[in-house]
This record gives C-alpha cells, structure tokens and sequence, in this order.
C-alpha cells in the first residue's frame, strides 16, 4: 500500500483536528458550524481511501535471472496456482532487451482491479500451500531488484 501511504498524511492532519476540536454545548452561538466542520473533515478523510480501493492497481517485481527460459515455464507454473486457487489478478512477464543495465532482467506484474482485490489475493496465497512452495522454489532461480505497488492515476 505504498500509494495509499502518500494520502495518509493529509488524511491523519484532518483526523488530529477532528480530534482536537472540541463540542461546544449545544445552546452556543457556534455550535451547529462545529458540527459541520467535523462532518466536512471526516467526509474528506474517508474519501481518499475510497479512491485507492477503486483504482487499478498493478504489482511489479523486477527480477534477475540466469536462465530467462526457465523462470518463464515457472511463471507459467505459477499462473496456473494463482488462477486454481481463484485470484482475480492478472499475470503479465516482459524480458528487458536492447542495452543499458538492466538489460536481460525480468519483469512480472499482477494486475488487479483495485486495492481490495489485491488484498484478498494476498490473504488467500498466503494460506496456499502450494504456492508457497513454488514461491520456495523460484527463490532459487532469482534475485528480486525490485518489488512495487503502483496506484493507477
């Protein structure tokens, strides 16, 4: 949830204000612009995390390896435990060629319709057997450069 950790701050400012801000009784002058005032904040600190849950998010682990070939059939392995166990992610592999260092890495990205999916992915591979041990196994083939969520705009 990197994306939605960039939000996070905004959000918790409003929240220490809705925190800080104190009830007046309820014959003052300026007790109804109180409780509007907490109504708006709360309203916009749940809405950013709206937003996260709806957009599509995309997984992205860049990997070396030394047998590209190899790593691919896994992959394919892989896709079949994922799509067995009913992720709804997305399975996609691209190999860096031309020139330049990271040339020959590898890139695999899981797609998922939004954060939620995502997360129940996540929790449902985790009790998965299976995949962990192909997990186990592609260890020894790789070396991960580099493992992103990214929050599409």
């Amino acid at each position: 949830m990197e994306t939605g950790s960039l939000r996070m701050p905004a959000a918790l400012g409003l929240y220490s204000r809705v925190i800080s801000c104190r009830l007046k009784n309820p014959q003052e002058k300026d007790y109804p612009m109180n409780v509007k005032r907490i109504a708006l904040i709360a309203a916009l600190c749940v809405c950013p995390f709206f937003s996260i849950a709806q957009a599509t998010v995309l997984r992205v682990v860049v990997v070396k390896t030394a047998d590209v070939k190899a790593y691919a059939k896994e992959l394919e392995a892989g896709r079949k435990i994922l799509k067995d166990a009913g992720s709804t992610g997305v399975v996609r592999s691209w190999v860096a060629r031309y020139a330049g260092e990271q040339a020959g890495s590898v890139v695999v990205s899981i797609e998922y319709a939004d954060m939620t999916a995502l997360a129940t992915d996540y929790e449902t591979m985790d009790k998965n057997a299976d995949y962990a041990a192909w997990l186990k196994g592609l260890a020894k083939m790789r070396e991960i450069v580099s493992d992103s969520i990214y929050e599409e705009l």
